[in-house]
């Protein structure tokens, strides 16, 4: 995803660029406070010219990978030739006329595109599979998606329907597709972030959502090496990659687990389903699958049941790493309407387990920042 900082006075002027930034696949807006972390810097130019011009220069000195675009009533000579010595790409004329922006937006990704290195940072990948079917994977993969994208607004998130049979994430965010996996298992040999984009679906929280095939004969075109590669370059778009793989062991299943460092086995608290979930462990033990990466989840948990977290504990051999309460009015309600926990019932304890998730997810990454020449800039200014 690329970050686009926008740093415009005229309110009337800022509205139409966030309005037609809103609209482009692949783009998403900075806040203020996080412009020196923006690939794309939009400037207005200011009525003393050669402050503008200054910041430009003090700006791309500090990140020569930042792009700057710089937007103006004056188009004469003068200005346009100092903006193509300062660093300027790409020059946008007011009045805006959208097609000449989105024109300069598409000629932006392929330079991006070209100079990404192959080291850049990769988005975080998170595979959520059931123990058994009936267990609530689609709930929790769906609901972890968007409250990622609540605790860490500044990040991208996409959520990714691998169910190889009963795919059902598009249903549960009320979305109702053009395009599915199964498009992309049709021209994978044409592959590339462009055509991803295309495929995706939008969910209004700004989560981002690869549903799964539909049609029946599609479902064999979806191979090991199409999902790798799927996933490898939603890692390079996305900050955070969450797959729900269903409660299935297939070739497409194994395929995820081999390149993602984080997986939740999610489990209720019956016998039938911890037995299964034992039968799971022990067969990614035995495909030598590092069991350290695996996190239990149960889900629907109660206090007062016949089977407890101290038995889940003595038949996997190990304890849960997160709980999530059971409120089967509050979830089915949801489900029905097609909108996430945090939409309909945001202060239950349900909504708030999968907040606190995500939180534990976003913590470690936002911990390890540090403030940029490039900030101090901005904060300077």
């Amino acid at each position: 995803m690329i970050a686009v900082g926008l740093d415009i006075k005229n309110e009337w002027l800022r509205g139409e660029f966030e309005e037609i930034i809103a609209s482009q696949q692949g783009f998403q807006l900075t806040k203020p406070d996080q412009h020196h972390t923006a690939d794309l810097l939009i400037l207005e130019l200011d009525e003393d010219r050669s402050k503008t011009f200054s910041r430009i220069q003090a700006i791309l000195a500090a990140s020569p990978t930042t792009e700057i675009f710089l937007t103006s009533l004056h188009t004469d000579s003068a200005v346009l030739l100092e903006a193509l010595r300062t660093g300027v790409k790409e020059f946008i004329p007011q009045p805006l006329k959208r097609d000449e922006l989105e024109e300069a937006f598409a000629r932006f990704q392929e330079r991006h595109k070209e100079r990404n290195p192959a080291t850049a940072k990769r988005g975080k990948l998170i595979t959520v599979i059931g123990s058994k079917g009936g267990v609530g994977t689609t709930t929790v993969a769906v609901n972890l998606a968007i409250s990622l994208r609540h605790a860490d607004p500044d990040r991208s998130a996409v959520l990714v329907d691998l169910n190889p049979q009963f795919g059902d994430a598009a249903l549960f965010l009320d979305i109702e597709p053009s395009h599915t996996m199964g498009d992309i298992a049709k021209n994978v040999a044409r592959l590339d972030e462009t055509l991803l984009m295309s495929i995706l679906s939008k969910h209004a929280s700004g989560l981002s959502l690869l549903p799964a095939v539909e049609a029946v004969n599609e479902i064999g075109l979806l191979t090991p090496d199409v999902v790798e590669k799927t996933l490898n370059l939603l890692q390079v778009m996305f900050d955070y990659v969450i797959i729900d793989s269903g409660d299935s062991l297939a070739d497409t299943t194994l395929a995820t687990l081999n390149i993602s460092p984080t997986v939740f086995l999610v489990c209720t608290l019956t016998l039938p389903v911890l037995r299964n979930t034992k039968r799971f462990l022990n067969i990614l033990d035995h495909l030598r699958y590092p069991i350290e990466h695996i996190r239990i989840i149960v889900n629907r948990y109660e206090k007062h049941t016949e089977v407890s977290l101290k038995d889940l504990q003595e038949v996997l051999g190990r304890q849960a790493s997160w709980i999530i309460p059971n409120d089967y009015f509050t979830t089915m309600n949801a489900i029905n309407k097609g909108q996430p926990l945090a939409s309909i019932a945001r202060r239950a304890d349900v909504t708030k387990s999968f907040t606190k998730l995500a939180q534990t997810l976003s913590i470690d990454e936002q911990q390890t920042y540090k403030p940029s020449l490039l900030s101090r800039l901005f904060k300077s200014n």
